[in-house]
């Protein structure tokens, strides 16, 4: 084979050996023809919906015991409190009833402790879920924004490397091309290294 075969297999399997990394590495996903703001929606909302799931469960529970009782309870002291009102009612029974809805106090105090801890408890989960959110700003300003980083400089260079390239194939011509093999091969051999070095940027982006 001879130099100038060798040079166009070499970026060839570069080009090749990378495309495979690619998508080996990335477990030869379908392509998710989305834009960055409707990715981070989605991620947003999947997020979100795994984080609140246990909250609106316990919640739901509590709310749901707590609601049953307050109407019972709330219901049996408007009837009370309606039968009190009756201005035929024997003075006896009116004593009676008065004395029924006097001892609710206890039971009403109950139920508003619990829904003021059905309030704590959202104002504590709001404020964890707060912390979580700036945990993840944390780590998009520190090590994710640093991987991004690695994968900006690896196309710099990659797109770098094609721009010299692309400069020596326009100098190509019948007096010149032997001299030139010498600047392609070493373009094409930091192609390849460019190329190797973008997609393992991107694999550890990815893990």
């Amino acid at each position: 084979m001879n130099n100038r075969s060798k040079f166009i297999g070499r970026l060839v399997s570069g080009c090749l050996a990378a495309l495979l990394v690619f998508t080996l590495g990335f477990g030869g996903g379908e392509a998710q023809a989305l834009s960055l703001d409707q990715s981070l929606a989605s991620a947003g909302k999947s997020y979100l919906s795994s984080v609140v799931k246990d909250y609106v469960k316990d919640s739901e529970d509590t709310y749901a015991s707590s609601l049953k009782k307050t109407q019972k309870l709330v219901n049996s002291l408007a009837e009370k409190l309606e039968a009190a009102a009756d201005p035929d009612i024997k003075v006896s029974d009116r004593a009676s009833i008065l004395t029924s809805v006097n001892s609710s106090k206890a039971a009403l105090t109950d139920l508003a402790a619990d829904f003021s801890g059905l309030a704590t408890e959202t104002e504590t989960f709001d404020a964890q879920l707060q912390a979580s959110v700036e945990d993840l700003l944390k780590l998009v300003k520190g090590d994710l924004r640093n991987q991004l980083s690695d994968n900006k400089g690896s196309f710099k260079k990659i797109a770098a490397t094609l721009t010299d390239l692309a400069t020596t194939a326009g100098k190509v011509d019948g007096n010149n091309l032997d001299n030139l093999l010498g600047s392609v091969g070493d373009n094409i051999t930091s192609i390849d290294a460019a190329l190797d070095r973008g997609v393992q940027s991107l694999k550890a982006l990815a893990e």
